[in-house]
This record gives structure tokens, sequence and C-alpha cells, in this order.
């Protein structure tokens, strides 16, 4: 990493809203393997709060967000989709890329599922295209459970066997 550049990880607490729409735009528009559901220019701070709050206070969702200073730059998340898994999803900022954030983000959001939360399993969907996240992910432990024609279904799991 950058000896310059001194990067930070926390949670994300009601008080990121504003901030975190403004960084989820900025990287809804400065990559092709970054999508949402919401239309975000519809969504309020005050409305991200709210969920900002629900999810902190359900110990089987994490918002994990990267810093330089104040500015947010990274962000990973886990959001539970059934009784004992969550969907992880990562982005970082083009500037702050290949410096090993991604990794990190990931590694700090394995560590929470495996020690912190109420959730057995974690899984991702991942473009085919989108190599270096693939990488990531499979250093990390992740194994492909499925696919199709655009996408890569992962899952870290000892159950999991590879395709």
């Amino acid at each position: 990493m950058n000896n310059e550049v001194e990067v930070g990880l926390r949670a994300a607490d009601a008080e990121d809203a504003t901030a975190m729409l403004k960084l989820l735009k900025q990287l809804e528009s400065e990559s092709n393997f970054f999508e949402l559901d919401a239309d975000l220019d519809s969504v309020t701070a005050e409305q991200e709060a709210r969920q900002i709050e629900l999810m902190n206070a359900s110990g089987t969702n994490l918002i994990l967000l990267a810093t330089v200073g104040d500015q947010l730059i990274g962000i990973a998340t886990v959001e539970q989709i059934n009784d004992s898994t969550g969907e992880l999803g990562v982005a970082v900022l083009n500037d702050f890329q290949h410096m090993g954030l991604g990794t990190m983000l990931v590694d700090e959001l394995i560590n929470w599922q495996e020690n912190y939360s109420n959730l057995d399993q974690l899984e991702l969907e991942v473009k085919k295209d989108n190599s270096v996240a693939i990488h990531i992910y499979q250093k990390l432990g992740f194994e492909q459970i499925s696919e199709t024609d655009k996408t890569i279904w992962m899952g870290k799991n000892n159950d999991y066997k590879s395709l």
C-alpha cells in the first residue's frame, strides 16, 4: 500500500448517510462492475441513516467503510439473504484501487462473519470479466458454486464443492 495514504476501516453509522450516498453515486459512475438495486437519486439521507441503523442492530448485516481522513473511499457490505447466509459486496474508488483495499475489506467481512455475526456463510455474485475481484475472492477462500453467461456465484463455506 502507498506509504503516504493511511487508510482506516470502520463500521458505518447513521451520521455517514450523506457521505455514503455520495460515495455510492461516485462508485456507480466509475465502474461497470458496481451495480445497485436502488435508484440513489430517490434515497434521502434520512432514509439511508435509518437503513444503516437497522443494519447495525441486526447482527446479520454490516456496512464497513474505508476512509482516508474524513473521505470515504470504499465500502464493503454483508446483507442477510436467508437464515444462515449473507451476500457480500465490495467497491473501492478508482483512485484507491490496486492498493490491497479490496482484499483488506473482504478479509475484514470474513472475520466479522466468522467471529461476530449470526451467519454461517457468505456468498456473492461477480461478473465473469471482473478477474481482479475473482482473484481476491478465490485467494480468500471463496469457491465457485454456480454461473450464468455473465456472472459467477461464489461462496465461502467448507461444505461447498468446486464445480
